[in-house]
């Protein structure tokens, strides 16, 4: 048996979640692009050409030729620039990656915990239904009711059974998304344990904004962008190659050295630049709306979280330290026959509703604070 908690999931979402692990290989992708950036832009050429001289004397020729491209105008240290860039926009969308799988992972974890929490409550409706029904058998066997009574009861037994099977449905549910989100292949021998109103790792966040990992993705990427403008632009410098030429003519050696240059008289990287241009405005225009939306939504979430946690305090408060007793009262008024079981099923329904409402409260709360945490960066 696996017994996972709050932190454990946190543990196997930054193990296992398949998002996850595919953010870390765009990282190593983005590393080997770093790599091959590194390297010379080209390699050199060679090319050997060897043939029959037909002439008064015969003879072979032989031309040996080899040219070397080189990296001029700071082209290649613009290709390593670019690609340093987007290696830091990988890791840190990696790690935004990360902040939102734990989010989804502790959201998934309180809905199995309020699973649970209602499968429990559904399970001593049913107790309490199977109680009524003998009372009420009790109660007419001694004459004290008509047969209408046990008849309400064993309705009341078949709407808890029923609400029993359906909490179990929900709760299996909630454990396969939890399967789903951390990589579990599967949860038979999983038990997910935790107190659904435990807000220790929301209460111990602060309010300072930081740099999220996404605004600091977008904050790469806008670095990348203007790298990108300036690779482009190096496409308006010709491209030059230093050559070397050997020959044999008529047992005649020839050495040539010389230059070729390639003039962007017609391509200078018009489009790359365009794109690159483009691609420049678009960063800026992501970031800034980050940056923008950032206060905002740690402000908002902030808030709901505030409210869904007073929301709690009055119904724990108020309502139920008063549920047990109600019931426990209205189940002796009804032995005595002091109310009918019209009023006992009523005050039974309110008291069960009060217990749903204050587990829905809660896994309100929780929710919210998973996205205030998610929101503040999701640093434990």
């Amino acid at each position: 048996t696996t017994r996972i908690d709050r932190d454990r999931v946190l543990d196997l979402v930054a193990e296992r979640a398949p998002q996850v692990r595919v953010a870390k290989t765009r990282v190593a992708e983005a590393r080997g692009a770093v790599t091959g950036a590194k390297v010379m832009a080209a390699n050199p050429h060679l090319e050997a050409l060897v043939g029959p001289r037909w002439a008064s004397t015969r003879s072979t020729d032989v031309e040996l030729a080899g040219a070397m491209p080189l990296s001029l105008f700071g082209a290649r240290g613009r290709r390593v620039a670019l690609a340093e860039r987007e290696l830091e926009r990988e890791g840190q969308l990696a790690l935004d990656v990360g902040r939102l799988a734990a989010g989804t992972a502790l959201s998934v974890y309180y809905q199995v915990l309020h699973a649970d929490r209602l499968l429990e409550l559904a399970r001593a409706r049913h107790s309490l239904a199977e109680q009524l029904v003998r009372v009420a058998l009790e109660r007419e066997r001694a004459g004290d009711v008509a047969r209408l009574d046990v008849m309400l009861a064993e309705g009341e037994r078949a709407r808890a059974a029923s609400e029993v099977l359906a909490a179990e449905a929900r709760r299996e549910h909630a454990r396969t998304e939890v399967a789903l989100v951390l990589g579990l292949a599967s949860m038979a021998a999983v038990v997910v344990e935790g107190d659904l109103g435990d807000r220790s790792l929301f209460a111990r966040q602060t309010k300072g904004l930081g740099n999220r990992a996404d605004v600091a993705a977008a904050e790469a990427e806008n670095y990348a962008s203007q790298a990108a403008v300036a690779l482009a632009a190096a496409a308006r410098f010709p491209a030059v190659a230093v050559q070397v030429r050997y020959a044999r003519e008529q047992d005649e050696d020839i050495v040539l050295g010389g230059f070729s240059v390639a003039l962007p008289v017609f391509e200078r990287g018009q489009g790359d630049q365009a794109k690159a241009l483009a691609r420049r405005e678009r960063a800026l225009v992501e970031l800034e709306a980050r940056r923008a939306a950032l206060s905002v939504e740690i402000e908002g979430k902030s808030a709901v979280f505030a409210a869904a946690v007073a929301a709690v305090l009055v119904l724990e408060k108020e309502a139920l330290p008063r549920i047990e007793e109600n019931e426990r009262m209205a189940m002796e008024s009804y032995k005595a026959g002091k109310i009918g079981l019209d009023t006992f099923l009523r005050v039974r329904r309110e008291t069960v509703e009060t217990r749903r409402e204050a587990m829905d409260r809660l896994l309100e709360a929780a929710l919210a604070g998973v996205n205030m945490w998610t929101a503040l960066g999701a640093r434990r």
